[in-house]
């Protein structure tokens, strides 16, 4: 009986030094992932490089001037006008989205996060979204620009077509385009404009941006 005693007091001990060894495995590890996601940023987390110092566009001690681009299909930027046409156009992911940007000045140029968001003005849904980092850099003109114009990762690709939350056709319609952004010092500005999003493209785009034979919610929406 001693024997058998004695016998299960070792296994008890052997699978508790088990338990404890595999125990304190786990703890580094979710210690050292914890440290690993406390140290990263959205700008490693692309991929991205921030520096650590300021990059002032402008007067920081003034409001953020901005004016909202759009990437071209042929890779230029222009400015969007109140109530022009916006390039529906492919990305490599496939669908339809439009690459949204800004001039700005009066600003910290790194490390600026910009959000589009394309609402329909009838029922005020969101029809796409997106927020992402980019970078500016200082013009001869004074406005930050784009840093890579060319990149698609320097504007935020705003996903339309197809999209479940649209009510009606996507192109050729009116909706409002709203920017947003923030630079590191928490500056902010905002933009609204109505914009007619429009298919570069005849082979996919328009129909994937239809919504099948719904109306228009409302009758100011189809543009003329």
């Amino acid at each position: 009986m001693s024997s058998f005693i004695l016998l299960s007091v070792v296994v008890a001990v052997a699978i508790g030094a088990s338990c404890f060894v595999a125990c304190a495995r786990m703890w580094l590890y979710a210690a050292s992932l914890t440290f690993a996601l406390g140290c990263s940023s959205p700008a490693s987390a692309v991929g991205r490089s921030e520096p650590s110092g300021p990059c002032p566009i402008g007067d920081l001690t003034l409001p953020i001037e901005m004016v909202t681009v759009v990437r071209m299909p042929d890779g230029h930027t222009e400015d969007v006008r109140e109530g022009g046409a916006i390039p529906l156009v492919e990305p490599p992911q496939g669908g339809q989205v439009v690459f949204v940007g800004v001039r700005a000045k009066n600003l910290d140029g790194c490390g600026v996060v910009i959000t589009a968001t394309l609402r329909d003005p009838c029922t005020g849904q969101i029809i796409g979204v997106e927020a992402r980092p980019i970078d500016l850099t200082a013009s001869s003109s004074g406005w930050g620009e784009p840093s890579a114009p060319t990149d698609i990762g320097s504007f935020a690709n705003v996903p339309l077509c197809p999209s479940p939350a649209a009510t009606r056709d996507v192109h050729g319609q009116r909706y409002v385009l709203e920017v947003d952004v923030r630079d590191r010092g928490k500056r902010t500005a905002h933009a609204a404009l109505s914009v007619v999003p429009t298919c570069t493209e005849a082979s996919r785009c328009p129909d994937e941006c239809r919504r099948g034979s719904m109306p228009a919610d409302c009758t100011e929406a189809r543009a003329p």
